[in-house]
């Protein structure tokens, strides 16, 4: 009698447990059964403000309600007038191609799961636009059925009684398709309403803001930050879905804490939207297989910028240029900020000066070395550049992987009537493969990075040498850590102020490798949940002439780091902090063991 209370409470615990599993499988059931859900939405889409949908659903209920009459007649103009005025920007025609590309398939049935599942895709491109506060997306009132659905719906069900009556003639197969086919046919179609909450047409800012344009990238191969982004006052002024399908159009003056001034201007826009509705053109860019579809965007731009290199080599770029791009993803400043692997296509004309850091006592001289001196004056780059980055599409975090593969590539070809002529070639390739499940788990990582630049003369046309403002740069964290940005490579016997140990001149060839392991971040589950990781590194690399350099030159004026840090992915970008001890350095190498970084990718 004294086991009887713990074999009661040993009963009612495990009664509870029956109970418990019971509802978490009925839950499943259930899920399943909603989730297979079979729905056919009709073609096109409704597009709605919110103010639209709100009288929409005031009058369904007013309808419901059987309250309609003289009443309702008699305030409908005012009601459909308010209803156009409220009418949103946005082209139908543009919502329902998004609809389809993002896996809703209007007539046909599919399952409720697919259907939320490509909303849900339809809903994440469509505020990453810029265009739109809020986008919803209700499935639900029926649609009427036209008599030509009716007559279909109605020849299945006798083709279906036609098989069963046959009997013996028929088969399992034949009955099941029949089946089916019937089963579609009694979906009752329904209307897919979108709701677009739209911004304003025309946005308004003054005040401050962060520089980056000009500084990602600009030497190497595009996955790191050449310098700390600047503070600045901004002006800008923009047009938002003018023409209905998400376009934008900016414009922006600002003003740096040195004193640079920048104006830019650009329009952004679907490709398919720049020719005529249901054209040979309009359908082969929503059509072709090696396009984005309605992704695929027009990008025009113009900016006179002045982007500030003393602390490296003594100068300033100044560029005016304008450039035309078409791209797999529209409405990105940079490749790198992609969602999704990138391809583009970009020309751009631009007009370079190259400005010598000017001595602070004597206004007429050169605060920089001579070879700095001799490459200053305007030139005229005509170009065009191709890209093809996958962002870390095919790993398990976009800026901190752990598994996954990652590779970039780019050409770039210039020449006339521009003033200078080169190809340029980039590229690189990284590899994240988890190994250990311990400590959370252990992950392993490799990258390599190289590029090379050869002049092209075009028959006298361009000089027979790169210039700097087109050469490469290495070193700094994420690409070579354990050195300065512009740290390694050929260098002036002397420098300005800003450069003691001598300007950084470039490269025409350089490559970059790193290898690492990675843990989460121990201790701190604030910090490991939110991704942050612990790693050690070991990286190498060179920047050399591209002239006569044979492999043996290359692997004797390599460089090499070890060290450790910490790293994290942002919204924007890979950030880590490293110590790092140079192992093998020339002796006129800019070297530093404490670093902070901000980039793209692992390396």
């Amino acid at each position: 009698m004294e086991n009887d209370p713990i074999a009661a409470a040993a009963a009612a615990r495990a009664e509870q447990q029956r109970q418990a599993q019971r509802q978490a499988e009925m839950e499943m059931k259930l899920s399943d059964h909603v989730q297979s859900f079979p729905v056919k939405l009709a073609l096109p889409a409704n597009v709605l403000s919110p103010e639209t949908a709100a009288a929409a659903a005031a009058a369904a209920t007013s309808d419901d309600s059987g309250s309609a009459g003289d009443k309702d007649k008699t305030a409908s103009p005012s009601a459909a007038a308010a209803a156009a005025a409220a009418a949103p920007r946005t082209d139908q025609d543009f919502v329902n191609i998004r609809l389809m590309e993002s896996g809703i398939k209007f007539d046909e049935v599919q399952s409720l799961g697919e259907a939320s599942a490509a909303v849900a895709n339809f809903v994440d491109g469509m505020k990453s636009t810029g265009c739109y506060d809020s986008v919803q997306v209700a499935i639900g009132r029926p649609a009427p059925v036209s008599g030509e659905d009716a007559d279909t719906a109605g020849q299945s069900q006798e083709a279906q009684q036609a098989r069963q009556g046959g009997g013996d003639n028929g088969n399992a197969a034949n009955a099941a398709a029949a089946a089916a086919a019937a089963a579609a046919a009694h979906v009752e179609p329904r209307h897919l309403d979108v709701i677009l909450g739209e911004k304003r047409w025309y946005k308004l800012y003054i005040g401050g803001g962060i520089k980056h344009e000009g500084i990602i990238g600009g030497s190497s191969s595009g996955s790191s930050i050449e310098q700390l982004p600047r503070v600045q006052m901004e002006t800008s002024a923009g047009l938002l879905n003018v023409s209905g399908c998400s376009d934008v159009t900016s414009a922006a003056y600002t003003v740096d804490q040195t004193g640079a001034t920048t104006l830019g201007l650009s329009h952004d826009r679907p490709l398919y939207s720049c020719f005529a509705p249901y054209s040979a053109l309009y359908n082969a860019v929503l059509t072709n297989p090696l396009l984005n579809a309605s992704n695929t965007a027009l990008r025009v731009t113009g900016r006179m910028d002045t982007v500030d290199w003393e602390c490296a080599r003594s100068s300033r770029d100044r560029t005016r240029s304008i450039g035309v791009k078409i791209c797999n993803w529209g409405h990105v400043a940079v490749p790198e900020a992609a969602k999704d692997a990138y391809v583009g296509l970009e020309w751009t004309a631009a007009f370079r000066d190259v400005l010598p850091r000017r001595h602070p006592s004597s206004p007429y001289a050169c605060d920089a070395s001579p070879e700095i001196v001799a490459q200053a004056g305007p030139s005229w780059k005509h170009s065009l550049l191709y890209q093809h980055r996958l962002n870390n599409s095919l790993c398990d975090d976009k800026f901190n992987p752990t598994s996954g593969v990652d590779a970039h590539w780019s050409w770039e070809v210039a020449g006339p009537p521009g003033d200078v002529g080169f190809v340029k070639g980039t590229g690189g390739a990284a590899l994240h493969v988890p190994v250990v499940d311990t400590l959370g788990g252990i992950s392993l990582h490799a990258s390599i990075n190289g590029g090379f630049i050869r002049p092209i003369t075009y028959g006298g046309l361009c000089p027979s040498t790169t210039s700097i403002t087109d050469r490469f740069y290495v070193g700094g964290p994420i690409q070579l850590r354990g050195f300065m940005h512009s740290g390694i490579g050929p260098r002036a016997e002397t420098g300005g102020k800003s450069t003691a140990g001598g300007d950084a001149l470039g490269g025409d060839l350089f490559y970059t490798a790193t290898v690492a392991a990675s843990i989460p971040f121990p201790g701190i589950s604030l910090l490991r949940d939110n991704g942050m990781r612990l790693f050690t590194f070991a990286n190498a690399g060179t920047l050399t002439g591209l002239d006569a350099t044979p492999a043996s030159a290359i692997l004797r004026s390599t460089r090499a780091s070890v060290g450790g840090g910490l790293a994290i992915g942002t919204p924007m970008g890979r950030l880590e902090a490293t110590y790092a001890v140079p192992l093998r350095y020339g002796p006129r190498d800019a070297r530093r063991s404490v670093q902070f970084g901000l980039g793209f990718s692992f390396g």
